[in-house]
């Protein structure tokens, strides 16, 4: 679906770069059954083991720059943009000459704006959530944002070349949002509400059981998937240490969060000594800067 909807957009893309991020599925087999691979624009990248989604991105933006395009569009295999999602990009690539990026504005199956996608950072408070989401005027032909997903980002390779790449090390979850902050030294980065893509997060339910104790609610990752809180954590940490307004501000933010963290596990999860053990490890390599994925 997401190819497709990629085939058919109004304003052509020149090249179409699909990462196989170590698939073990039959995923090539299945996409050259449905005529996918037929296309003289689609080339297909193996990668044999699978890094992450942070690498899978590196490698993609990697190949683009080397092939030589003006603009590189990143994606999840499991959203799907819009038919004119590039067209209502496009018309603001010269109005906004000094950016380094465009997104598209993240919205679910139902039409509505999935929020968390796209923000403005949180450097100074600790206690206040880091990505402060922001009422979208309907208005709007673009706006400013400090943060937006790799679901639907345009990226201007000249900012690129300057950037770098995604950080590999990141394995899943906060590269982007470590990545924004490189490219925004490099030109702002807006937010085009006309441009849509659609997040299919459906699938991602199944992480979480809501719990409730008394008048307390709480919506908590099932055990079995807590590897991936892992990565969050971790990355959350160390980005914030970097990005802190002080060090003060970092270290109150880091206690606010093991207290919260703790106190969460205490009350609501099972496995609490592995879920608090799990936690002070992630936190512990945020710190130090361990990314032994």
């Amino acid at each position: 679906e997401c190819l497709g909807a990629l085939l058919n957009q109004t304003y052509p893309l020149q090249r179409i770069l699909l990462i196989d991020n170590g698939s073990a599925d039959g995923t090539y087999q299945y996409l050259r059954s449905l005529g996918l691979m037929d296309s003289p624009i689609v080339r297909y990248v193996r990668v044999e083991n699978n890094r992450g989604g942070a690498s899978g991105f590196h490698i993609g933006i990697e190949e683009g720059i080397q092939e030589g395009y003006d603009w590189l569009w990143v994606m999840d295999d499991d959203a799907e943009p819009q038919r004119d999602a590039l067209e209502q990009l496009a018309k603001h690539f010269k109005i906004l000459d000094h950016c380094s990026a465009l997104a598209c504005l993240v919205v679910d199956q139902n039409g509505r704006m999935i929020r968390y996608h796209y923000g403005r950072l949180n450097y100074s408070n600790p206690f206040a959530a880091l990505v402060k989401p922001f009422e979208l005027l309907e208005s709007a032909q673009y706006v400013e944002v400090d943060h937006a997903s790799f679901v639907g980002l345009c990226l201007r390779s000249d900012a690129i070349s300057k950037a770098g790449y995604p950080d590999e090390r990141f394995f899943i979850h906060l590269d982007d949002l470590e990545y924004c902050q490189r490219m925004r030294r490099h030109g702002k980065i807006f937010l085009i509400p006309s441009s849509r893509i659609i997040h299919k997060e459906a699938s991602k339910q199944d992480q979480y059981i809501e719990k409730k104790i008394g008048f307390l609610r709480s919506r908590r990752v099932r055990y079995e998937r807590l590897w991936m809180q892992y990565f969050v954590r971790r990355n959350s940490v160390y980005f914030v240490k970097r990005h802190a307004k002080s060090q003060l501000t970092f270290w109150a933010w880091l206690i606010f969060t093991i207290v919260r963290s703790s106190a969460a596990i205490l009350v609501f999860d099972d496995f609490k000594r592995k879920r608090l053990n799990f936690v002070m490890h992630s936190i512990y390599d945020g710190i130090v800067g361990r990314f032994d994925n």
